[in-house]
């Protein structure tokens, strides 16, 4: 990777891993190539840490991370911080350092616009405790997006490195308050008292979110969800639709039948099997809920498109 023209891009493999000098630029891109090594204070600004195959390590104030591809992890610095890696093949990731000046000022320029609804006191969020170190999935938010679309552009053949400019970083700043701004209001939703019981409290909520994400087309109950969070049946439910603003058996039903238009919208298979791949019971139900949802039916989806 030829990066030299580019002051926001640096590169670290196996060969400059332990010669390479610490990172002084605030906004900064780290592309590396590595099978192993333990890299201390990781996070100084707001920090991204994106894998794009295998899975990297981190550990942030005495909690371990672990981040596997086509997932990223959300820090917010100074603090005690340390990366590592163990693998037989390189592991190919991203490092995504953002001013906290930019974030501050990203953030009172957007709270300051009419339509753009943002917490008075999210201004001091990422330099708190209250902030959520997490990782989520890529198809979380659209700074997960921008994430993959920004990692493809990287791994263009054509080494133009140009569009990583101040500009590419102001826009991820967007992307972050927008982020960060939903994970702010899904902490100030639930009613536990102590900040990080909070924080636990929602990292439990969106493991469950995700098992539901990825596992929506078998027979799952908000019981097997519950258990698989580390929450009773009961605390889960409640905490659930304090965050999410639904319930969690409606966000199944709602997951199944996103993915059912998408089919039908595909228009490869029948109703009747779009219903069994989504993990309906049978195609009476389904189109039952389908039309509630959407408004019509689902034979009906395939005439719209």
């Amino acid at each position: 990777m030829n990066n030299s023209k580019n002051k926001y891009l640096d590169h670290i493999d196996e060969k400059n891993k332990f010669t390479r000098k610490s990172v002084t630029n605030e906004n900064l891109i780290v592309v590396s190539e590595l099978k192993d090594g333990y890299f201390p204070n990781v996070v100084r600004e707001y920090s991204i840490k994106f894998p794009l195959n295998g899975t990297e390590h981190y550990k942030i104030n005495n909690i371990e991370y672990h981040v596997p591809e086509m997932h990223f992890l959300t820090a917010s610095g100074p603090c005690e911080s340390s990366g590592f890696l163990e693998s037989k093949s390189f592991v190919w990731g991203l490092c995504i350092n953002i001013s906290l000046n930019l974030i501050d000022e990203a953030f009172t320029v957007l709270s300051a616009e009419e339509n753009i609804d943002l917490e008075n006191n999210l201004a001091g969020y990422f330099k708190s405790e209250k902030f959520l170190e997490h990782v989520f999935p890529v198809s979380y938010s659209e700074l997960g997006q921008k994430l993959l679309k920004l990692s493809r552009r990287l791994q263009s053949k054509y080494n133009d490195f140009s569009f990583i400019n101040d500009e590419m970083f102001l826009e991820l700043s967007e992307n972050v308050i927008s982020h960060e701004s939903e994970n702010f209001k899904k902490l100030s939703s639930l009613s536990s008292l102590k900040s990080t019981t909070k924080k636990e409290i929602l990292k439990r909520l969106l493991f469950g979110k995700n098992f539901i994400d990825d596992n929506f087309r078998e027979s799952i109950v908000v019981r097997d969800v519950a258990k698989q969070s580390c929450l009773s049946e009961f605390h889960f439910f409640r905490s659930f639709k304090e965050a999410f603003g639904i319930s969690p058996h409606n966000y199944l039903i709602k997951r199944r039948l996103n993915e059912a238009l998408e089919l039908l919208k595909k228009n490869n298979s029948t109703v009747g099997e779009i219903a069994f791949n989504c993990g309906f019971p049978d195609i009476h139900s389904f189109s039952k809920s389908f039309k509630k949802h959407f408004g019509y039916s689902p034979s009906q989806a395939f005439v719209k498109n």
